[in-house]
């Protein structure tokens, strides 16, 4: 098993940008342009860290705390998704 996961097996098939959801910087709830469409580079997973091709993500409370510019809020463009479902492609070295 260990063999199957390592880097190079995974590396050829992946993309080299990603698309994510996510927000400018803090918005109201009913504005229409709160969450935008994202493309950055594809990450590159650290040590102990794993690679997940997403495919089903959820929005939570915390998400809309975020979104809104609570006391978590980060430089934007926040990605937004705290639970994700999908498939390890990575690993981290």
């Amino acid at each position: 098993m260990d063999d199957l996961l390592k880097q190079p097996h995974f590396a050829a098939s992946l993309p080299t940008q990603m698309t994510a959801v996510g927000h400018p910087g803090p918005r109201s709830l009913d504005e229409q342009d709160a969450l935008v469409t994202i493309t950055l580079p594809l990450p590159q997973p650290s040590p102990r860290d794993l690679l997940v091709r997403v495919h089903a993500t959820a929005v939570n409370p915390i998400d809309v705390k975020l979104r809104v510019g609570g006391k978590a809020s980060a430089e934007a463009p926040r990605i937004l998704g705290f639970e994700a479902a999908g498939e390890v492609v990575g690993l981290g070295g």
